[in-house]
């Protein structure tokens, strides 16, 4: 599930240039039919009109993570892994159904030939202030890290290091911090989703993940989780909790 180039593309022949190579000007990939990005899944208004719950976005997740697995295995790093370089493709089989697709190939990171960009948002705290081009500096484990940051705003509808805080006004500065929105004096937006709809397993190795620099792939205990929903109120929670956190 990973648009690679299929053919180059050149720039049409040039009287001019006479029997001169044509210039490459990009290549070819697959077309996604239907696809939407995978930034939708961190939008409420679009996962309750969808009717997607958080097991259907675990399942996406298990085949994100399965497919980043497989790049890492070849000695391949996405890089700038972000939420509009993964897109999701309806399945035929289930209405809420959907396929994650990798694109933007050509800055992923392989061999001699490195990835130099990030979407700041993504971008693993530990690389802050680091010159991309200077050197192999992302990795496996800040996929992991961007990985997580997906995983964690597509369930609660919020960057882990988004709400406010007194103290540390933007995302950067929160992220350098390491202060999240797992910590009690971070205010949440109205829009997220309460943090103990997860269970307290998940909330422990995500806020390992952005207070204490873990880096490693999402755990199957993570990924595997199974919810619930209250019959009053109508809140997904984990199904290890013995009653709705919210009543």
């Amino acid at each position: 599930r990973v648009t690679a180039p299929l053919a180059l593309c050149f720039e049409p022949p040039s009287r001019s240039r006479g029997a001169s190579p044509s210039r490459v000007v990009g290549y070819v990939m697959r077309a996604l039919e239907n696809a939407i990005d995978l930034s939708r899944l961190g939008q409420r208004s679009f996962r309750e009109g969808a009717k997607i719950t958080n097991e259907d976005v675990l399942a996406i997740f298990r085949a994100l993570s399965k497919t980043i697995a497989d790049l890492h295995a070849r000695g391949i790093v996405v890089g700038d892994l972000n939420d509009g370089n993964v897109m999701l493709v309806a399945s035929a089989l289930r209405r809420t159904a959907y396929l994650p697709w990798l694109i933007d190939v050509d800055s992923m990171q392989f061999g001699g030939h490195l990835c130099v960009v990030a979407h700041e948002r993504y971008l693993d705290p530990l690389l802050y202030n680091v010159d991309l081009g200077a050197g192999p500096s992302l990795t496996a484990a800040s996929d992991h890290y961007a990985l997580a940051v997906l995983l964690f705003s597509s369930l609660l509808y919020v960057h882990p290091f988004g709400g406010t805080h007194a103290s540390f006004p933007t995302i950067l500065r929160r992220a350098e911090a390491r202060v999240s929105v797992l910590r009690s004096d971070v205010k949440l937006p109205k829009t997220a989703a309460r943090l103990d709809v997860l269970d307290d397993d998940a909330l422990a190795w995500l806020l390992d993940v952005f207070e204490k620099d873990k880096r490693e792939p999402l755990p199957s205990s993570l990924l595997e989780m199974r919810f619930t929903r209250c019959s009053s109120c109508g809140l997904d929670y984990a199904e290890v909790r013995r009653a709705c956190p919210a009543c």
